[in-house]
């Protein structure tokens, strides 16, 4: 991938700009044609980014951001609370309520995190706009 620059302390990426984060299409757009295009490609970066050996750990809507041009294109993005894959638990941050699983036994660095985040995002996209509205806080 063209445009990552590797630091001693970090990765930088250059992205190109998007439209909105999902949070807002839901809010304004929500066309469920467009939403199982968008998801397939929240788990292609998901399963990128486990590949390489991380957990995002702060999965939610606002951390997938959206360009409606065709073809969509989806990024993951605030890397923040991301850790290493891996089977002890760290002490520190968790990730979003509502977003975060209620679990405390699993592991900081398991990718079921991200797993049990992204299926809240799905059943949040599932919904009726009506309903979402009146679920959003």
């Amino acid at each position: 991938m063209k445009d990552i620059s590797l630091t001693t302390n970090a990765v930088v990426f250059n992205l190109e700009k998007y439209d909105m984060d999902l949070r807002i299409y839901l809010r304004k757009h929500r066309d469920h044609r467009k939403l199982n295009e968008i998801l397939l490609q929240v788990v292609a970066g998901l399963k990128e980014l486990h590949e390489l050996g991380y957990v995002h750990r702060d999965l939610k809507p606002e951390n997938i951001v959206l360009s409606l041009d065709r073809p969509i294109r989806v990024a993951l993005i605030d890397f923040d609370r991301s850790l290493p894959i891996t089977n002890t638990s760290h002490t520190g941050t968790r990730g979003t309520p509502t977003y975060q699983p209620e679990k405390y036994q699993w592991h900081d660095g398991s990718v079921r995190w991200d797993l049990y985040s992204f299926a809240c995002i799905a059943v949040e996209c599932d919904m009726e706009r009506d309903v979402y509205f009146k679920l959003e806080y």
